[in-house]
């Protein structure tokens, strides 16, 4: 999947099909389960999976970072460096994002991500940057300013009055597939 997506050298992410059958109480414990084999198996032997306090993943014994993401039909892990980083993967819901775009993009955002597909890759853009940031509440509309362009890789930032963070965004989409990698750059 997203063989054409170019990710920096030595980026690892692997994808496991879920079972779309399940119901949703019933798909929670069988994804954690799918999180931890996928982790714990696909890169390394003697790795474990533990989360941070705020959630996030970390594998003790691999020696790099990871993240995790999943949709109706799949898991991903991915894992890079010793830099916190984040990915997101959607499958595009026009609905649901029409409903929920006014209030995760900001008004310069709206006028450029304009079509559902702008704004499921605006979607995962702000979710993988949630992840690679770390900071719990973080406002989306308010302190994720998204590039202007939409081509791969681009340049996003996050601003508090605390924190000024860049990220280099990696994304693509296959059909109504959307996947973004979110490193951070300073």
């Amino acid at each position: 999947m997203f063989e054409s997506l170019k990710l920096p050298d030595g980026f690892e992410i692997r994808f496991e099909p879920l079972d779309t059958s399940l119901r949703a109480a019933e798909r929670g414990s069988l994804e954690l389960e799918a999180e931890r084999r996928l982790v714990e198996t696909a890169f390394a032997d003697g790795v474990t999976l533990r989360h941070r306090a705020d959630g996030s993943p970390v594998a003790d014994g691999l020696g790099k970072e990871i993240s995790v993401t999943h949709c109706k039909d799949y898991i991903a892990v991915a894992a890079y460096g010793d830099r916190r980083f984040g990915i997101d993967l959607e499958h595009l819901r026009t609905r649901a994002l029409q409903t929920v775009a006014t209030r995760f993009l900001s008004p310069r955002e709206k006028r450029i991500y304009t079509t559902p597909f702008d704004w499921l890759i605006a979607w995962t853009m702000k979710e993988a940057i949630y992840k690679a940031v770390g900071i719990v509440g973080l406002g989306y509309a308010e302190s994720i300013y998204l590039p202007r362009k939409r081509t791969s890789p681009a340049i996003a930032e996050v601003r508090t009055k605390d924190v000024t963070r860049r990220f280099k965004l990696y994304f693509g989409r296959e059909d109504d597939l959307a996947l973004t990698v979110a490193l951070p750059i300073d």
